[in-house]
């Protein structure tokens, strides 16, 4: 029988095998900071982070065996909501991923008692972007070209997941995540900012007329004077026999103009 992975705290001693791991071509290189840090540098920041109750890290074992970290930051209990990253040490270690986004949502939503787990993703670092939504992750906002890098400006992918979503997930061990729904049409002369819920929601003809909007969050990315075809593509986040929640995204000539994250009641 497989044996289960586990979260224990980060200790100064740590310190040598953190680094090591952080410095790592495949890790570094999906950072803000991507330059190689020196150790004297790096156990400046340990001792503060361990110093610091707002940054919780933790390692993440299996067998015994280091594999990987877990960081909480900018945790504030007051208003219920922190920021998160994780990285493998070993990018060999298959399936790790999983359980150590399983565990880490389990600390915050159940051991911090946290309402908000946010965290951000770079644009080119898609796959990592999809799999946080497979855990109920939605994108809140896109920061455009907001990160430079050997000079190309990279987007930042702001992402939440909120503890009501997260428990709701939990209660549906067996529903599919990520059903994909695609849908084009012809619409004219409507700009982006005036396409309302309700619009949106006839054009899309998803998840269907037995659902109804129970909140909804629109984010204009680019307002443009639509006069054509629109293509909008659905993304399942979850669906119980009560209720769903659907990721919007909608194109125009090939470009992203709107995205909404709707949630649905039966």
């Amino acid at each position: 029988m497989m044996s289960k992975g586990y979260l224990r705290e980060v200790v100064l001693d740590d310190a040598r095998m953190i680094l090591d791991w952080r410095n790592q071509d495949f890790v570094r290189n999906n950072m803000y900071n991507n330059n190689i840090i020196d150790y004297e540098t790096h156990i400046q920041w340990l001792q503060k982070v361990l110093q610091d109750d707002t940054c919780k890290y933790f390692i993440y074992e299996k067998d015994s065996k280091p594999i990987g970290v877990v960081g909480f930051y900018n945790i504030d209990l007051n208003s219920r909501k922190a920021s998160w990253a994780f990285y493998l040490g070993n990018e060999k270690a298959r399936g790790a991923g999983v359980e150590m986004e399983n565990l880490a949502l389990d600390y915050a939503f159940n051991t911090l008692q946290i309402r908000k787990l946010c965290c951000e993703v770079l644009s080119f670092n898609a796959a990592v972007i999809e799999f946080h939504k497979k855990f109920g992750f939605a994108v809140e906002g896109i920061r455009k070209a907001d990160y430079l890098r050997d000079g190309v400006f990279y987007d930042i992918y702001q992402m939440a997941l909120f503890r009501d979503d997260y428990l709701d997930l939990l209660s549906l061990p067996n529903t599919k995540l990520a059903k994909v729904y695609a849908v084009e049409k012809n619409i004219s002369n409507i700009e982006t900012v005036n396409l309302t819920q309700d619009l949106m929601l006839n054009i899309a003809e998803y998840p269907g007329e037995n659902y109804k909007l129970l909140n909804s969050d629109l984010q204009i990315i680019r307002n443009v004077l639509i006069n054509g075809v629109v293509s909008i593509k659905g993304k399942l986040i979850f669906r119980s026999n009560e209720k769903a929640k659907v990721e919007y995204f909608m194109y125009y000539n090939d470009e992203l103009i709107m995205m909404a994250n709707l949630l649905f009641e039966q």
